[in-house]
């Protein structure tokens, strides 16, 4: 009987095909958050903005499936490392989330709605807890 599965690692090299798919979602959640947050709700072509704001709005979801299937596959697989990743976006997510608040309160919008923008939660901020879950689940 065929041993199904094995101790030692199978596949340690990269997963272009999933890199791709992570690349592919992070261009499509740049082009919700532009038609989201850039447009106002004044872009309307009809069926055609319906169906492409469907599509972006799955790239989040794709995003998180291809960085599980990374986390899988990745050579720095220690529960510290991905701790510390999941604090880098965390912190990331925080300094977008600022100049966000910003260019908000500096273009006028007042200040309860400049304050949501700053604690509004988004991929980076779930992708970051995911990694410190992850991390402390792994010890």
């Amino acid at each position: 009987m065929t041993q199904l599965f094995c101790k030692e690692k199978v596949n340690s090299s990269r997963q272009v095909e999933w890199d791709l798919a992570k690349v592919s979602a992070i261009f499509l959640m740049i082009l919700v958050h532009y038609f989201a947050f850039c447009t106002f709700g004044n872009l309307d072509y009809g069926i055609i903005t319906e169906y492409m704001f469907i599509l972006f709005q799955c790239s989040a979801p794709i995003f998180m499936f291809a960085m599980g299937i990374g986390m899988i596959y990745t050579r720095h697989d220690s529960p510290r490392e991905f701790v510390i990743r999941g604090i880098k976006l965390l912190l990331l997510g925080l300094i977008v989330n600022t100049m966000y608040f910003l260019s908000n309160y500096s273009a006028g919008v007042p200040l309860e709605y400049s304050l949501l923008s700053f604690l509004a939660n988004d991929i980076l901020q779930f992708a970051g807890l995911t990694f410190i879950l992850v991390g402390i689940l792994k010890i």
